[in-house]
């Protein structure tokens, strides 16, 4: 896992002084990538192309010197640098690289011997996460390419006349320059709505974020091609005919998964929680791998903590247990700093623990596996089982006819502030069917603001995102409940869940790796009918099987408990008084987009007495405002300007 950074210009060509003087700005950006790779870096420039490509390595594969990055090939002149793994790297040396001497053992120079081989469609033989950048000197363009899932993050810009790249926005932002850049009105309005910034867009007009599946080239006069290699796809006829004959496909491609994420020069381990996910792992990679460490979360706030049921399965396959023992005090001190690693407004609260898991993790070693995907993959959340109940109803009452009944159900049931209860779950449930598409989408997901709360706060903004609705009607899906996955996992998946632990792991210089995200599982789970993922009474059905087999019982039978903070309980305690040395001030950065007195108003007022849906618009009004105020710090220090706005 690295870091990766390169400016490709053509006011570059031939001017060695303009290329000494870029080489100092892109060593600058390496140097703020160095999390991500503390174990060495390169850059390579060429005035006769106009190119300049960094690397900052975290050595994994091969971890002497002839792993060394960007790689050069000085018999055809092409470069390459790259971020990630691939997983499959000694099966594609086997299949179609045998007649290549290699320098080393990384994956890296299987990817490039491949690129020899198969040219522009080498990502799709990559089983792995990856982010890449190569310069084909035959045909004189960078080629870029990303992941499936989405795994790893990729950022380019074209602007003054150069088409940069990085593996994190806030590098791109600075060598750019921040007083070059403008806020995207769309971007704040997506924000509001999701808590995160989805699909190309970021939260500046002049970058980019390159979509999973895509590969991009651009050649010495800036002119760029996206190109999809691959996508994801619900197959038209499931194939899949008994739950037994599934369940023992589910377990041979989940231990084959675990297998080739166990390959390292380095020791790796399990982040462990409760839950099914990250169970499973365990419970596979011990058997694979006797004697890995496990790495578990405890918290002081005994509705989150989880330990004893990790213990548990740690226990049972003989691996110790590392347990990380973290206070919410210790949390809530340095909301600031991590949500503003993130280069753009972020809203996730789990980005907190996941930090300080992965801190105290790389204490001990520089890889782990984690469960994230087997939610997405195999229905693991809530609002899957409730999207199996309307698929259900809808067979005998019209939308219009749910929709009333759950306006009506509504305005019986009492006012409830406890937090996942089951009446609380009958009062979502209620909700969501009085709404539209849209709004029942966002509000399921629970982050952020609907159309109507726009128009509540005087917006300046328009809340109907267009990227959503583009998705909500992009296919013809069989099911609500296949629809509402699928979602998830083209958007909250790599966008939000995969954006929150790229960030939280190597900011502290530690590789994650997620076996549920081989994208043979992935296509695994599309292909799989919907009562083998979420009925109205029951999720997970299918891993839940496999649990049984592999995990104690209670484990195996267990409602999924998120990876959560009190965010709510904070913003009425310990981060009230920031809250209202920020918010009382007329030129707060929210009040740019939302009208000041009624926002101020209901800010104030549910620090006070906020319901939790209230407190949760009110954490994202501070997630906005934190990233401001990390801009403004930035800006103040460097230039002393400020953004335009669009």
């Amino acid at each position: 896992m690295c870091g990766i950074f390169g400016v490709l210009s053509p006011y570059l060509k031939g001017n060695h002084q303009s290329i000494h003087e870029h080489k100092e700005k892109v060593n600058c950006a390496l140097n703020l990538l160095a999390h991500r790779g503390p174990d060495g870096a390169g850059i390579w420039s060429s005035a006769e192309h106009g190119l300049i490509l960094g690397h900052r390595r975290l050595s994994i594969i091969d971890v002497t010197d002839k792993g060394h990055q960007p790689f050069i090939d000085n018999k055809y002149g092409n470069v390459l640098t790259y971020n990630g793994e691939i997983y499959n790297y000694l099966e594609l040396h086997n299949d179609y690289l045998s007649k290549y001497s290699f320098l080393s053992k990384s994956d890296t120079e299987v990817i490039y011997k491949l690129y020899l081989e198969k040219g522009n469609d080498t990502p799709i033989h990559l089983n792995g996460m990856f982010a890449f950048a190569l310069w084909d000197n035959k045909r004189k363009n960078l080629f870029l390419s990303r992941d499936l899932l989405g795994e790893k993050p990729l950022y380019y810009s074209l602007i003054d006349g150069a088409f940069t790249f990085s593996s994190e926005i806030k590098p791109l932002a600075h060598f750019i320059g921040l007083n070059k850049l403008n806020i995207k009105s769309e971007s704040i309005s997506d924000f509001m709505s999701l808590g995160y910034i989805p699909g190309t867009n970021t939260i500046y007009e002049e970058i980019k974020e390159l979509p999973p599946g895509y590969s991009l080239c651009v050649d010495g006069n800036l002119n760029v091609t996206l190109t999809p290699y691959d996508k994801l796809q619900i197959p038209q006829s499931k194939q899949i005919t008994t739950s037994n004959e599934a369940l023992e496909e589910l377990d041979v491609l989940l231990r084959d998964s675990i297998k080739l994420r166990l390959r390292s020069d380095v020791d790796v381990g399990v982040f462990l929680s409760g839950g099914i996910d990250s169970g499973l792992i365990m419970a596979l990679a011990a058997q694979l791998k006797p004697g890995i460490q496990a790495f578990s979360f405890s918290s002081d706030a005994e509705d989150l903590d989880e330990i004893n049921l990790a213990s548990e399965v740690a226990e049972k396959y003989g691996s110790k247990i590392n347990k990380i023992i973290i206070n919410q005090s210790e949390l809530k001190d340095n909301i600031v700093n991590i949500l503003s690693m993130y280069g753009e407004p972020f809203a996730d609260a789990s980005a907190i623990p996941s930090y300080y898991v992965s801190k105290h993790t790389s204490t001990f070693l520089k890889v782990a596996l984690v469960g994230d995907g087997g939610d997405e993959v195999f229905g693991g959340y809530r609002r899957y089982q409730l999207s199996a109940a309307q698929d259900r109803v809808k067979k005998y009452f019209s939308k219009r006819n749910l929709m009333l009944s759950g306006k009506v159900i509504k305005s019986f049931l009492p006012s409830n502030n406890l937090y996942r209860s089951k009446l609380d779950f009958i009062k979502r449930a209620a909700e969501v069917l009085s709404l539209d598409e849209l709004d029942a989408f966002l509000y399921q997901r629970g982050q952020g603001l609907n159309r109507s709360d726009f128009f509540k706060f005087g917006a300046r903004l328009d809340g109907n995102s267009a990227f959503l609705n583009e998705l909500l009607h992009a296919k013809s899906f069989t099911s609500i409940l296949e629809k509402s996955m699928f979602m998830d996992l083209i958007c909250e998946l790599p966008y939000d869940l995969l954006v929150k632990m790229d960030i939280a792991s190597m900011a502290n210089s530690l590789e994650v790796r997620s076996p549920f995200l081989d994208k043979r599982l992935v296509r695994f789970g599309l292909s799989l009918p919907d009562n083998l993922k979420a009925t109205a009474l029951n999720s997970k059905v299918l891993l839940r099987q496999l649990a049984k087999r592999y995990l104690p019982a209670n484990i195996a039978s267990a409602p999924k408990k998120g990876f959560e903070v009190p965010f709510i309980q904070w913003l009425k305690t310990d981060l009230k008084a920031f809250c209202h040395d920020v918010f009382m001030s007329d030129s707060a950065f929210i009040y740019e987009y939302f009208d000041c007195r009624v926002t101020k108003d209901f800010i104030l007022k549910s620090l006070n007495n906020g319901t939790v849906d209230d407190l949760k618009k009110v954490w994202l009004f501070f997630c906005l405002e934190v990233w401001n105020i990390g801009l403004k710090s930035s800006l103040e220090s460097k230039h002393g300007t400020t953004h335009a706005r669009n």
